[in-house]
């Protein structure tokens, strides 16, 4: 019943920090989610931040779980283009099939809760860090293999992000069914840009 309990507070305060951030959060308003009285939620948390990074955590083991089999995955695939575009379409639909998940994920990146800025930071950078690595490694492979113009791998990786990370944020405003078809649109512009002529 314990574990039900710290389960269900979790999962409340997960969806209240989606929707309204760190700070509009309150003990008060996820004891009410729950259903049990605020002084219920110490038994399991020293607090919100503990609650917050409690959740964080798990969702960043989540995230690098996916990536690393999805980097498995592609390591398989021989063209760069399609290992390079598998990447980048896994990325995107992992964060289109939970809007709660890619709004948490957002209002860490973007409004990130002040007291705890830096170590979210650092624990982001320092997840992303691995990926960023393997994808210099694939991108200096394309361009090895005469696939991918010459550039500087940190201008290519640059790129890779800003188009990812836009088209992100922009699918949340499409339906699914334009999602797909949009996925692979994006990627076959982007795609031009880089690609040896």
């Amino acid at each position: 019943m314990r574990s039900n309990t710290k389960e269900k507070i979790k999962k409340v305060a997960f969806s209240l920090f989606a929707s309204n951030g760190y700070e509009a959060t309150t003990m008060n308003q996820i004891a009410a989610g729950v259903g049990i009285k605020k002084p219920a939620i110490y038994t399991y948390f020293n607090g919100k931040e503990e609650l917050f990074l409690s959740i964080y955590e798990e969702l960043e083991k989540d995230y690098r779980s996916y990536m690393e089999k999805v980097l498995d995955t592609a390591r398989n695939i021989e063209e760069i283009e399609q290992k390079l575009y598998y990447i980048f379409e896994q990325y995107i639909l992992y964060f289109a099939q939970s809007k709660k998940v890619s709004a948490f994920w957002n209002r860490i990146l973007f409004f990130p809760p002040a007291s705890l800025k830096d170590k979210l930071y650092l624990k982001i950078f320092s997840n992303e860090n691995y990926f960023k690595e393997e994808f210099k490694k694939i991108f200096q492979q394309g361009m090895n293999q005469g696939v991918i113009r010459k550039a500087p791998v940190e201008v290519m990786l640059l790129s890779y992000y800003s188009i990812r990370e836009g088209f992100l944020l922009f699918s949340t405003l499409l339906n699914e069914k334009l999602k797909e078809q949009k996925i692979k649109f994006a990627w076959q512009d982007y795609w031009m840009g880089i690609k040896k002529r």
